[in-house]
């Protein structure tokens, strides 16, 4: 939050400000999950590719991308808390439209009334992506999540 004025003067107050504040502070955190990941691979998977002849393109591609996919939206997912957090912020302090600049702007006067259904929107949205995120990663890596049972 402490980079929002310096994302304001490099890039206004429009729109790429909001995503480059989004993408500052949620990137590091998905880079390092799937560093953590990368490293908790098998080595062997990496062997036996390389021992069939595979260059590193082909270990990267796969390998390591099937691999490390369905935990990247898995992380995406965990992700989107703080996403949501940092627009939210963003558009409260320097924005002229959104759902954050309307809470900001009418919780000067307590008017739940207008604050609850915003707020309620946003956990809708919020909600309905993360399940989107979910139904993609079961849909497109069903072996990923084979111990989960019957979650459809």
């Amino acid at each position: 939050m402490a980079i929002l004025p310096i994302l304001f003067i490099a890039f206004g107050t429009g729109e790429a400000a909001k995503i480059a504040l989004i993408v500052i502070g949620v990137t590091p955190f998905l880079i390092r999950d799937l560093q953590g990941h990368a490293l908790r691979l098998p080595d062997e998977q990496l062997i036996k590719a390389q021992t069939l002849g595979a260059s590193s393109w082909q270990v990267l591609l796969r390998v390591l991308l099937p691999q490390l996919t369905p935990r990247l939206l898995n992380a995406t997912r965990l992700a989107l808390g703080t996403a949501w957090l940092f627009l939210i912020a963003a558009e409260a302090i320097a924005a002229q439209e959104g759902l954050g600049y309307r809470i900001f702007l009418v919780r000067r006067y307590l008017s739940m009334d207008v604050i609850l259904p915003y707020v309620a929107w946003i956990t809708l949205l919020a909600f309905l992506l993360d399940q989107l995120l979910a139904w993609v990663s079961r849909l497109a890596f069903p072996w990923y999540h084979a111990g989960e049972g019957d979650n459809s």
